[in-house]
C-alpha cells in the first residue's frame, strides 16, 4: 500500500475509534445519554429520534473499518459533527456547559472550546477523507491483516481482545450499578437507614425532627427515576446545611413560596457545572420562589465544590434517601413543591431543564 493509503486507513482509524468510544459510552450509561440530550437543548419531539444516536455512532465505526464503506461513513461522520459543533457553540454562546461523551470519552464531562476545537479537528479528518473518495479494496486494515503471518495474526487478535477488555473496564455501565458515581449520573447506592437527626443547640436552628419511612417502601412504589407525579404529597425530611443547623420540608416551606429542590452530588461533574449558577437566581426569584440545593458527603466537600454558596440553602442527606423518596436516581434534578406541599411539576433532568424549571416558574409566580 501507497503513503496516502496508510495515511486514509490512520484517518478512518482515528475517527472510528472516536464514534466507537462515544457510541459504546452512550449505550453503555443510556440514562446519562438521555439527560445529555435534554441538556443541550434538543427540541422533546427529537428527543425520541436521539436516542439511536448511540448506534449510529457504532455504525460509523464498523463503516469505516471497511474499505468499500469507508467513504459513506466519513460522509455521515462529517454531518454528524457538524451538528455536534453548531450544538456546542449554540450552548456555549448562550453560557451552558451540558456534559456528553464528546471526542471519544468514555465518560460524560462539561463541553468547552477545547472539545469545540478538537470536533473540527475530526470533522477536517473526515472532510479529507470525503475529498479523497471511496479508497482501493486493498487499502484496508483486514487486507492488511490478512497478508500478516499466522503468527502475526494471532498477536494482533490477542492485543485486540485486550483493548476490548480494557475498553469495556473503562465504561461506566448502567448509573444503577455504581454505588460511587463519579460522572453526572448519581445512581443511588444500596438503601440504608435514615438515623434521626440529633438535636440542634445552635441559635435559629430548626428543631430536628425524625425523617419518615421512604415514600417509596411505604407505598410499594418500585423507583423508576422519573420523578413523583404531579400532586402527590411531597415526602418530608430532616436534613443538615453546612453548618450543621436541621432543615425540614416544612421549615423550607414556611417562608411561603414554592420550593425548588435541586438533586446534586459533590463528584457529578454536571452538578459542578451548575452549582455556582444557582445563587445568583437565588437572589433574583427571593420572593417567589425557594431554591434548595440537596447534596450529599460532607460540608467541607460540599463546600471545596462551591466555596461561595452565598444564600442558597445547600442540605446534606446521608447518601441518596432523600433522592429516593422523590424517585429521582439521576443528578442534576429539580422538582418543584408547592406551598401545598405537593408535587408541583415533572421531573427537571439536567442543568438547562432544572435553570428552565427556576426561571419559569419564578416567572409564572410573579405573575400570578
Amino acid at each position: 500500500m501507497s503513503l496516502i493509503d496508510w495515511a486514509g486507513i490512520a484517518c478512518r482509524g482515528i475517527v472510528g475509534a472516536t464514534f466507537l468510544i462515544a457510541g459504546l459510552a452512550k449505550l453503555s450509561s443510556p440514562r446519562a445519554s438521555a439527560m445529555a440530550v435534554a441538556e443541550f437543548g434538543a427540541p422533546a419531539f427529537a428527543r425520541p429520534l436521539l436516542r439511536g444516536l448511540p448506534l449510529v455512532e457504532v455504525a460509523v465505526a464498523i463503516s469505516l473499518a471497511l474499505a468499500v464503506s469507508s467513504w459513506y461513513g466519513a460522509s455521515v461522520a462529517a454531518v454528524l459533527l457538524v451538528i455536534f459543533i453548531v450544538a456546542m457553540l449554540v450552548n456555549l454562546a448562550r453560557g451552558r456547559r451540558p456534559a456528553c461523551n464528546c471526542f471519544g470519552q468514555v465518560r460524560p464531562s462539561p463541553i468547552s472550546g477545547g472539545t469545540v476545537v478538537r470536533n473540527v479537528v475530526l470533522l477536517g479528518l473526515a472532510g479529507w477523507l470525503i475529498a479523497a473518495g471511496p479508497p482501493a479494496p486493498s487499502a484496508d486494515l483486514w487486507h492488511w491483516v490478512r497478508s500478516l503471518s499466522s503468527h502475526a495474526q494471532q498477536s494482533a487478535a490477542l492485543v485486540s481482545v485486550g483493548l476490548l477488555i480494557a475498553l469495556r473496564l473503562l465504561l461506566p455501565g448502567d448509573a444503577e450499578a455504581e454505588p460511587e458515581p463519579e460522572d453526572d449520573e448519581a445512581a443511588p447506592a444500596p438503601r440504608r437507614p435514615s438515623p434521626a437527626a440529633p438535636a440542634m443547640s445552635t441559635a435559629g436552628a430548626v428543631p430536628a425532627a425524625t425523617p419518615t419511612q421512604s415514600a417509596n417502601a411505604s407505598s410499594g412504589r418500585r423507583l423508576t427515576g422519573n420523578g413523583l407525579p404531579e400532586g402527590d404529597a411531597a415526602p418530608v425530611f430532616a436534613l443538615p446545611d453546612l453548618s450543621g443547623t436541621i432543615h425540614t420540608l416544612e421549615s423550607v416551606l414556611a417562608q411561603g413560596t414554592p420550593v425548588v429542590l435541586i438533586f446534586s452530588s459533590p463528584g457529578c461533574e454536571s452538578c459542578q457545572a451548575l452549582a455556582p449558577r444557582l445563587p445568583p437566581l437565588v437572589a433574583t426569584h427571593r420572593d417567589r420562589l425557594t431554591i434548595v440545593l440537596v447534596s450529599r458527603d460532607t460540608a467541607e466537600r460540599n463546600l471545596a465544590k462551591l466555596p461561595d454558596p452565598g444564600d442558597l440553602l445547600v442540605l446534606r442527606q446521608q447518601n441518596y434517601e432523600v433522592a429516593e423518596d422523590y424517585d429521582i436516581t439521576t443528578s442534576p434534578a429539580g422538582i418543584l413543591v408547592g406551598t401545598d406541599g405537593r408535587i408541583a411539576s415533572p421531573l427537571a433532568w439536567g442543568g438547562v431543564a432544572i435553570l428552565d424549571l427556576i426561571r419559569t416558574h419564578g416567572a409564572d409566580t410573579a405573575h400570578a
